[in-house]
């Protein structure tokens, strides 16, 4: 653990401690900078309320060509937030989750890990990296695991959503759950892509399930997983990965927005 953990980790300690011994809570306030972004829809947290339940404390570490993220995982947000000053509320950034569970998994992906701001210009086309990547093409949809060509239509850039190989091992047994949101034509697995495809209908359609599904790794849109109980009590570590899949998507688009007002 290098001084900037110890010291970022430091910082969170005192600062509950001083919250939950404080009579009085300082006022809420902060700013997020938004730049344009893949994710047209993405949802910002809501800042008049001010931060709620288990989350996530980071700052971002940028240089020329590479940017670190100091992560960590809180129970209660509000409480430590509340008891941060104005200046460091300007360093630190806040990103909120359902439970401390999806918190831990954020912060796997990204603790102890730098970042390349242009992973296209040092890898390879193919070669393995941190990063996912998911091509569209209407009908189907192929996530990759290998860096992928930007300069291509309808191609994205995830970020590190997870291990590839536990994404590889579940999405190729996924038919049967996957079957519940839309119709399924094919799901190809290989090495460091899997393939998910469906049928379009006579007006060119294809089903809302299947949009929702795309829709969960661009933009993380949770809220698009059929939390119906009796379809995940038949596989609930399915959609709870799915969830988790979903919250770090929504973080790094968080992240990147951050990124880009960082002089």
């Amino acid at each position: 653990m290098d001084n900037l953990e110890l010291d970022f980790n430091l910082l969170v300690q005192e600062t509950l401690t001083e919250a939950i011994n404080s009579e009085e809570a300082k006022e809420f306030r902060r700013e997020f900078l938004f730049a344009d972004s893949v994710a047209e829809d993405f949802k910002a947290p809501d800042i008049a309320k001010g931060p709620e339940g288990p989350g996530i404390l980071f700052e971002i570490h940028k240089d020329t060509f590479s940017f670190s993220i100091d992560v960590y995982p809180v129970e209660d947000l509000g409480t430590i937030w509340k008891g941060l000053s104005i200046e460091e509320k300007e360093i630190i950034s806040f990103f909120e989750v359902p439970s401390l569970e999806v918190a831990n998994y954020i912060v796997e992906q990204v603790k102890h890990k730098r970042f390349s701001s242009q992973e296209m210009n040092l890898f390879n086309i193919s070669d393995p990296c941190a990063s996912w990547w998911l091509k569209d093409d209407g009908n189907s949809f192929t996530l990759h695991f290998s860096v992928q060509s930007s300069d291509e239509d309808n191609v994205y850039e995830l970020g590190p959503l997870g291990d590839s190989g536990l994404a590889l091992q579940i999405l190729s047994k996924s038919a049967e759950q996957l079957g519940k949101w839309f119709t399924i034509n094919e799901i190809e697995v290989s090495r460091r892509k899997v393939t998910v495809s469906t049928f379009r209908d006579e007006n060119g359609n294809y089903e809302n399930g299947f949009g929702q599904l795309k829709d969960l790794f661009l933009n993380g849109e949770e809220s698009t997983i059929p939390f119906d109980k009796d379809v995940i009590s038949s596989n609930p570590s399915f959609y709870f990965y799915l969830n988790e899949i979903a919250y770090m998507r929504k973080f790094w688009l968080l992240v990147e927005r951050l990124k880009k007002s960082i002089d």
